[in-house]
């Protein structure tokens, strides 16, 4: 399986299975999950709205580590 990738999703169940393949989470709060379900569930990164999708997108591909598939990005964009 390619490590270079990023998960979109809008619930915890995104999140959680994003991580367990070792793959970064971007989670959009405009679908079913809320900012605090995404948050608590270690969303890489929270985008609020469809417009910002893009520049959050590339943003996270900058920061993706692309050497060792275990390792989760430390920072978090934040979700203010």
């Amino acid at each position: 399986m390619g490590r270079e990738a990023l998960m979109v999703g809008d619930r915890r169940h995104d999140v959680e299975g994003a991580h367990a393949n070792g793959v970064a989470c971007l989670a959009v709060t405009y679908g079913f999950g809320t900012k605090e379900e995404l948050r608590s569930a270690g969303a890489d990164w929270i985008c609020e709205r469809p417009t910002e999708l893009y520049d959050s997108i590339t943003l996270a591909c900058s920061s993706v580590p692309r050497h060792h598939a275990d390792n989760r990005i430390g920072s978090r964009k934040p979700a203010g």
